[in-house]
């Protein structure tokens, strides 16, 4: 856990290293100091075991499941290009039965 918002905050800015425009700090306070970086509706935080985790939050459900992936990787850029993959190959698989319809 984090004690303070500095700490925080430089946490997070570290994570912005090398991951391109349009990310942006994240930090809060709730019983300890967070953070994580965004971009639109895709989030990296940090885990507890110094991994870093990539989420798309899509905000769309259907028949009340809500579409969400996840990619991890031992660094921030690393966890986002395994969600980009899991989710280009997500697309492929829907489109593939689509042309089966």
């Amino acid at each position: 856990m984090i004690d303070s918002k500095r700490e925080a905050n430089l946490a997070a800015k570290k994570m912005l290293k090398g991951m391109g425009e349009g990310w942006k700090p994240r930090t809060w306070d709730n019983l300890g100091w967070h953070f994580q970086i965004i971009k639109g509706k895709l989030s990296i935080d940090k885990t507890s075991n110094n991994s870093f985790r990539c989420w798309f939050d899509s905000g769309w459900s259907h028949n009340g499941v809500i579409v969400q992936f996840r990619g991890s990787g031992p660094t921030p850029k690393k966890a986002y290009n395994q969600l980009k993959f899991i989710m280009e190959n997500y697309i492929s698989r829907i489109k593939k039965e689509l042309r089966n319809l």
